[in-house]
């Protein structure tokens, strides 16, 4: 089975619980952007877009933290509202998966592809395709650009 939904929470919650198989990012001109597999596609797709918006949340305390002129490194000087907050942010990205390329990226995606596999199927079909296609996010250097940022970002 093969579904096309909308990158939202609306668009997620139409994808079978519990299914395996490979899903496809696409962006604006249809360009295939990511190339994904997963044990349970609606739960993996979920995490792409919590990633995206912790990161994006993680970019908010930043900007306040520029804005304010704070140290990052000196907490002393932190108001107290703002440092509760950040120590709860702190926790649950400790929680988080290290994200990938195409999370800080979600923005660009305007359609997913779901295809229902076994699991067998998912692993092969999915370096097939990869090879086939070349997604950007699917290489090694957007990955590895992606890894430094994050290490910038967490501080």
């Amino acid at each position: 089975m093969r579904l096309n939904i909308k990158p939202t929470i609306e668009g997620i919650l139409k994808i079978p619980a519990g299914k395996s198989g490979l899903y496809f990012f696409y962006g604006d001109r249809n360009e295939l952007l990511y190339i994904g597999k997963a044990k349970n596609l609606r739960s993996r797709v979920r995490g792409h877009h919590r990633c995206y918006l912790f990161h994006c949340e993680g970019m908010f305390y930043r900007g306040i933290l520029e804005k304010k002129g704070w140290n990052p490194q000196n907490r002393d000087e932190w108001d107290n509202n703002f440092l509760e907050s950040w120590v709860d942010f702190e926790v649950r990205g400790m929680s988080q998966i290290t994200p990938l390329a195409i999370d800080y990226h979600w923005f660009k995606i305007k359609k997913i592809t779901i295809e229902e596999l076994s699991h067998e199927e998912t692993k092969e079909k999915e370096k097939q395709l990869i090879k086939q296609f070349n997604p950007l996010y699917n290489s090694q250097y957007v990955q590895s650009i992606s890894d430094e940022y994050y290490n910038a970002f967490h501080f």
